[in-house]
This record gives C-alpha cells, sequence and structure tokens, in this order.
C-alpha cells in the first residue's frame, strides 16, 4: 500500500526539482570544471538543454523525484544532479 504522505512529498520534490531546473530559480548552479571551460555558447547551450530536459522514466529516474538526467552535448554524455544542502552547503538537507 502506497502511503498518501509519501506520495505527496514526492509529488512535492519532483515539482520543485522541475521547477529549478526549467528556471533556474530557487537555488545555487554549480558546475564541473569540464562545464566552466567551455565557451560561454556552449554553456549557454548545455543548460538550455538541462532546462528543457523532460525525459524522465523509470529506468533513470526510480525514485521519481526528477533530480538526476543526462543530455549529449558535442559528442559528449553530461550528467546533470539536483541536491539539497542546509544554507552554507556543508550538509545535506532532508527538508
Amino acid at each position: 500500500m502506497i502511503d498518501q504522505n509519501e506520495d505527496d512529498e514526492k509529488t512535492r520534490i519532483r515539482n520543485l526539482n522541475d521547477s529549478f531546473r526549467a528556471s533556474g530559480q530557487g537555488g545555487r548552479i554549480v558546475s564541473t570544471q569540464g562545464i566552466q571551460q567551455l565557451s560561454s555558447v556552449d554553456q549557454a547551450a548545455v543548460f538550455e538543454k538541462i532546462r528543457v530536459f523532460d525525459a524522465c522514466t523509470q529506468a533513470n529516474d526510480p525514485h521519481g523525484e526528477h533530480e538526476f538526467g543526462s543530455i549529449e552535448y558535442g559528442g559528449e554524455k553530461i550528467l546533470f544532479r539536483i541536491g539539497y544542502y542546509d544554507q552554507r552547503l556543508e550538509d545535506h538537507n532532508e527538508n
């Protein structure tokens, strides 16, 4: 039996993740050195592909929270992840 509170929380998290990924608002975007070394045009293209990403499936999103994905750009596979941290960015935030 599915716990309604757990389902509601998963839906809330999924909506927050989708909103952040689409807008970049409400959080902080951090990128790897590999992304930072791309030209500003390439960086913008990568972030745009992440912004419009909507290919979450049971296979790549088993928890249904839309916090992870991968895109292709310039012949490379680029992974992205949305994580929750405390205000100091030191510890994972369960809320």
